[in-house]
């Protein structure tokens, strides 16, 4: 239930990157001072693509919240690829049979008899 809710919340963050990414140039930089290709002398030196091309500190924030995806993303990946438990295998009643043998528990016709018995 803990690695849904990392991949949820991962997978949305790394969305919202995108998608602010692709749209806010267009949509953000008029309403925080100026249009997205330039401030209201025009262009400048850089082409307009100075502090990010408009997005400031958003354009920041967005940076931010892409990376915290991605990071969480690949620790989700190597947490799934390593588990921390090793997967325990119940025996089964011939190897029960076997062990308890081993160990001197039970005799000979015992074993023999209680193999046939399973078999």
């Amino acid at each position: 239930m803990k690695t849904r809710s990392i991949v949820i919340i991962g997978g949305s963050v790394l969305l919202a990157a995108v998608v602010l990414g692709a749209i806010g140039p267009l949509l953000l930089g008029a309403a925080f001072g100026g249009s997205a290709y330039g401030g209201m002398m025009g262009p400048g030196m850089m082409g307009g693509y100075g502090m990010m091309s408009g997005f400031g500190w958003l354009g920041m924030l967005t940076m931010l919240l892409f990376w915290i995806g991605v990071i969480a993303l690949v620790v989700w990946a190597l947490g799934n690829l390593f588990p921390a438990r090793q997967a325990t295998v119940d025996p089964d009643a011939l190897e029960i049979l076997k062990r308890r043998y081993a160990r001197g528990e039970i005799s000979h016709e015992e074993f023999v008899q209680a193999r046939v018995a399973l078999q």
